[in-house]
């Protein structure tokens, strides 16, 4: 009965870690997902082209 419940608990404890990485990943790709989306606006462009020649 002894084996048995350690390897119980041994099996439990790889579950444990293996649903612990799926979740992290998972955290991670949102946040990523998230920042890879700008929404963000450039302010002060002028649509006349710049002479890059003179300078």
């Amino acid at each position: 009965m002894n084996k048995n419940k350690k390897i119980i608990i041994e099996i439990l404890i790889a579950v444990l870690v293996v649903i612990s990485v799926v979740v992290v990943y998972k955290v991670i790709e949102k946040s990523v997902k998230n920042r890879a989306d700008f929404n963000f606006t450039v302010e002060n462009i002028d649509s006349n082209p710049v002479n890059t020649v003179s300078h």
